[in-house]
């Protein structure tokens, strides 16, 4: 801010390139949090794009808004695919110690699981997706 004339005068900041990067990533870092998988990298790269934005100077208005929203991108999609793991592990786990799993074999631990997770065994959902049970295991 310089003063000229009895009047303030504003500098407006240099384009830079790696700054609406970050902001833009930000962005759809912030849009794809549900996801989980998708938010990770777009945050990861958009907070290195606000970073390398800097060059020996003040962080630029976009380039900050670009690190905060690709920090909370990054954030909630770490959280989102952590509590998508918990959920999968804690139902696969609670579902196989309701199972006398003692007297079975692994073939028939892995259709009673997946019948109850999935409404069907294991067989029926490969065979849904064009893949041959028979040929798969032999």
């Amino acid at each position: 801010m310089d003063y000229y004339n009895g009047h303030y005068t504003y500098r407006p900041y240099e384009k830079n390139s790696f700054a609406t990067a970050a902001l833009i990533l930000g962005i759809t870092a912030l849009s794809m949090m549900c996801t989980g998988l998708l938010s990770i990298p777009l945050g990861a790269l958009g907070i290195l794009f606000a970073v390398l934005s800097r060059r020996k100077r003040k962080m630029s208005p976009p380039a900050k808004i670009g690190c905060v929203l690709s920090s909370i991108g990054l954030g909630t999609g770490i959280m989102f695919t952590l509590m998508a793991l918990i959920t999968m592990f804690s139902t696969m786990f609670s579902t196989l110690s309701q199972m006398d799993t003692s007297t079975m074999t692994g073939e028939e631990i892995r259709n009673q699981l997946m019948e109850s997770l999935y409404g069907e065994d294991y067989k029926t959902q490969l065979e849904n997706y064009g893949i041959d049970y028979d040929s798969l295991f032999q």
